[in-house]
Formats: C-alpha cells, sequence, structure tokens
C-alpha cells in the first residue's frame, strides 16, 4: 500500500472514494437532546448528502461512526466514506486513528483498492498537520494487518493500493513528513507484531536472534548476540538459571544505534525476551499457557523500536537490549529456594520460578550501565497483578523518576498506548527482601504485585542513572478475546513501539 499527499480541489479528487469527517454533537431541541452534524466549511456542496443521511437517522457524526455511499459520485469520485468524530472540541488524534482505522477495514471489504482522506483542520493540544497526517497512515496500515505466515489454504485478502491524504498548500510539506513518520512506525509495529505473534517452536531464542540481525542489517544498527558460553562469561546467572531448564540455548541481544552527528543523549531500551513460559518448576495451569509465547513482547517492542529510531535518524545513542530464553521444566531446570548471583554480583533468592522475567531482566539492567545511558526504559510483560490492577485499557508506569513518568503518560494519550502510574514506595522494597539473599524474586506479601516487581527490578539499575522507568505490558501486549480497537487487532498487538520511538523523539 503506498501513500501520498497532493493538494487539490475536491471536485478534482481522482481516487476511488473520498473520505471526509463529520461531527456530532448532542443539542436540546425541543425538550429532547438530538445529535447534529457538523462539518467542515471547505467540503462545501455535501451539505445536501450530510442532511439527508441525518435525516434517515443513517449517520450522526459519533465517535468512530461511519458511512459508505457506494456509487454516490462527487467531483472525480465513485464513492464517499464519512467517518464520525463525535464533538470537534473533543477530538483528539487516537479518535481520529480508530475512525479510520474502521473506514480502513470497510474499504476492504468493499473491495475499494484506492481512496483520498481529506484531513480536517483541528488545532488542539497534541494535534498538528503533521500529527493528522501520521494517524492516517499509522490507522491504514495496523487496522489492514493481518498474520497468515502460517496459513496454508486460507484465501488472499483484498490488498489496498493506494492512499492519498489531501490538503492544503501551507500545510504540504509537514503534511507529507508526517505521513512519512506513521509509515515508519506502523510498519515497526507491525514486524513487532509478526515476532510475538509467531510459535514458540518457531520463535526460540536462537530464532528472535536471527531476526534480530536482519532487523539490525535492515537499519544499519551494530549487532551484539552473547551465545550461551559468553553468558556464562559475563556471569549472568539470573539469566542462566532461567534458561538452565531448556535444551534450547538462551541469547542475549544488543542493538545499538549511534547517529551520524553528535548524539544528544543515550537512552537503553531493555526488552524482557521469554519466547515461551510455562512457568517452570512453579508450573502454570495449563489453561491459556499457549498464549506464553507473548512473553517476549517487551523484547519485541524495544527490537522494532530502534529500527524506527534508526530509520527517523533522531540524533540520539540508543541500545536496545533483549535477553533471550525459554522457562520450562525438566531435571535441570532451576529449583525454587535456590539462590543465584546476578551480574551486578547481587546475590538472589529464587521463591517462585514463574517470576522469571524480572531475573533476566536484572542482568539486562546491569549491563546497561556499561552505556552509561541517560535514560533505561524497560519495558515486559512482567505480572498479572499489573493486568488484574489496570484491565487492558494501559500499561503501568514504576520509577525513580517522576517527570519522566508524567511524559510517558503524555505521550501514551496521544499515540494511543496509554499509560499509567503506579507506586514504588519503600514497603515494596521490603516486601521483596530475602533472609537468605540478597533480594528475592517474589513478594512475600500478598497484593501489590506489580509495585514488588518494580521494587525487586530497581536494585538493578545501575548507579549513577537516577532516570529509570518500568513499563509493565502484562494486560496489554495481547488479546486473546477480540480486537481492542479497529486498529488493535487479536493477537499480538505490538504496544510500546510508537511509544517508545516517540518518547525518544520527544528528548531531541
Amino acid at each position: 500500500m503506498k501513500f501520498s499527499v497532493e493538494k487539490t480541489r475536491l471536485n478534482d479528487v481522482a481516487q476511488e472514494c473520498l473520505i471526509l469527517f463529520a461531527y456530532g454533537e448532542e443539542k436540546k431541541e425541543k425538550d429532547k437532546s438530538v445529535t447534529k452534524l457538523q462539518w467542515e466549511k471547505s467540503v462545501a456542496g455535501l451539505e445536501n448528502i450530510l442532511s439527508d443521511l441525518e435525516k434517515k437517522k443513517l449517520f450522526s457524526g459519533k465517535k468512530e461512526e461511519i458511512v459508505f455511499l457506494r456509487n454516490h459520485p462527487f467531483g472525480k469520485t465513485a464513492h464517499l466514506l464519512f467517518v464520525g468524530l463525535g464533538k470537534k472540541e473533543d477530538v483528539t488524534l487516537e479518535i481520529l486513528r480508530r475512525g479510520l482505522g474502521k473506514a480502513a477495514r470497510r474499504l476492504r471489504q468493499e473491495k475499494v483498492g484506492n481512496a483520498a482522506v481529506f484531513l480536517p483542520s483541528l488545532k488542539r493540544n497534541s494535534w498538528s498537520w503533521g500529527k493528522g497526517g501520521q494517524s492516517v497512515t499509522e490507522a491504514f496500515i495496523l487496522s489492514l494487518y493481518e498474520f497468515k505466515q502460517f496459513k496454508t489454504k486460507d484465501e488472499p485478502s483484498f490488498e489496498m493500493d493506494h492512499i492519498s491524504v489531501v490538503t492544503e498548500e501551507k500545510n504540504l510539506s509537514t503534511v507529507k513528513g508526517g505521513v512519512a513518520r506513521g509509515e515508519i512506525l506502523a510498519k515497526a509495529q507491525c514486524l513487532a507484531r509478526d515476532l510475538q505473534n509467531t510459535p514458540a517452536n518457531e520463535l526460540t531464542p536462537e530464532k528472535l536472534a536471527e531476526r534480530a540481525r536482519e532487523v539490525a542489517k535492515d537499519a544499519h544498527l551494530k549487532v551484539t548476540i552473547l551465545d550461551e558460553t559468553q553468558i556464562r562469561k559475563e556471569k549472568m546467572g539470573a539469566l542462566i538459571a532461567v534458561s538452565q531448564g531448556s535444551t534450547r540455548p538462551p541469547r542475549f541481544i544488543v542493538l545499538e544505534y549511534v547517529p551520524a552527528g553528535k548524539a544528544k543523549k543515550t537512552i537503553a531500551l531493555v526488552g524482557k525476551g521469554v519466547t515461551f513460559d510455562s512457568g517452570g518448576i512453579s508450573l502454570k495451569p495449563s489453561l491459556q499457557m499457549e498464549d506464553m509465547k507473548y512473553d517476549m513482547s517487551g523484547a519485541a517492542a524495544v527490537i522494532s523500536a530502534i529500527k524506527a529510531i534508526a530509520e527517523l535518524k533522531l540524533p540520539l545513542h540508543v541500545v536496545a537490549i533483549a535477553p533471550a530464553t525459554e522457562n520450562v521444566p525438566s531435571g535441570t531446570a532451576i529449583l525454587p529456594s535456590s539462590v543465584v548471583t546476578a551480574m551486578s554480583g547481587k546475590t538472589i533468592e529464587i521463591d517462585n520460578t514463574d517470576a522469571e522475567g524480572r531475573l533476566i531482566l536484572a542482568d539486562a539492567l546491569h549491563y546497561a550501565g556499561q552505556y552509561q545511558p541517560d535514560v533505561i526504559v524497560d519495558i515486559a510483560t512482567l505480572t498479572g497483578a499489573c493486568s488484574v490492577a489496570l484491565g487492558r485499557a494501559c500499561c503501568a508506569a514504576i520509577g525513580t523518576d517522576e517527570k519522566l513518568i508524567a511524559k510517558f503518560h503524555q505521550l501514551g494519550e496521544e499515540v494511543g498506548e496509554r499509560v499509567w502510574p503506579l507506586p514504588l514506595y519503600d514497603e515494596y522494597s521490603e516486601d521483596v527482601k530475602s533472609h537468605v539473599a540478597d533480594v528475592c524474586n517474589a513478594g512475600k506479601v500478598r497484593g501489590g504485585g506489580a509495585s514488588q516487581g518494580a521494587a525487586f527490578l530497581k536494585h538493578f539499575v545501575p548507579e549513577g542513572v537516577s532516570s529509570w522507568v518500568h513499563l509493565d505490558i502484562a494486560g496489554v501486549a495481547y488479546y486473546t478475546s477480540g480486537d481492542l480497537s479497529s486498529y488493535v487487532p487479536r493477537g499480538g498487538t505490538g504496544f510500546g513501539v510508537r511509544l517508545l520511538a516517540e518518547f525518544a523523539a520527544s528528548l531531541v
């Protein structure tokens, strides 16, 4: 699917379908509430069409409402599609993305190969013409995503060919930049989804490392892959402990982006890469264990995010670190009550082998210190407690820098990958104290599991790094009961890719 930006009169748009936006606002009329349609002044000539839709109650302009008018020509366009945005003052980029996502799916259903999108003229909060153009490409690419790698007889879906974004001449260059940016970010997120959705037998730690090499080659990144021997040489005892139950050896993946000019900051992105998590000796229930192929979602996010950052050519030094392993039971698997020594030299009592993600992140966080990062962000499907607390509406942010957490909250609202802060009080550190080692990998007190997990990780944040945030994406990394929205489908969501890339861009 190709994207272009053009300056033209709506009557001269030559695509098959013209996509336009309308707003619906509840107003009092004769002692009852009715929805009144509003539309852009610049789409004069469409008033009669919209009025007719309103009278027939076929379209009211509500958020994410769409109506497709086949063979309803306007100028050189054969079809019209209206997208509702709700109350004009309340429109956000996320509302625009969700509405366009529904429009994209409808066009595919109607087998419309190309369309033109006329951007609405909204300027509020984070809105800009560039962000508007970016949202168009994000919505179309992400909503039309499908994972069919292992289908042998599935009928091919109809593929859209071309999307044109129509704007005024004064906004042309800004919108072009936004469209190109959105394409980079959305394709990176689709890469993460592909990695997440790949079955565990096909995406072992070794194969995840191979995919990371391919990404590095494509994006011109430096790459370092440590094998089991090198991991032992680095004394990553926590990673070894998790991996020792599997016949498939671990890998430690490092991708590095160095900008052409002087880097303004150094950022370390650390992602959990458990390619399958059975729980180890502390075996999980069999119900929905198949979903544990998604336990490498953090690794998928950082590998894909650094690719996007490199393609955006941000003036930052960025390192993506992804420890990769399986966590399965066997005669060699680590046992509850074991004590291991992490790369940092700290000892860890393993109370629960199913709290393995924090173990491999412990070694990865310490390893990140050698790059002397200004900021460390780790992202992981870390705790079921987080998904219980926040559901699938947002991820948790816990860390040592309140301004950094506030930044993620702000960006999450804009990107559509929402973030909510959870506390890191001293009590949570008390909960993960051990009587036999420096720290225990599971809280001794029931409740507060997400914050306890972060309190454990804090022990391994390198000295001198005051800006660290942990993103627990356990509730948002994947969905098994249907789509979350028009552009977030069932399966791996790729959550965190655009969030991390936009965070990096915010530091420039």
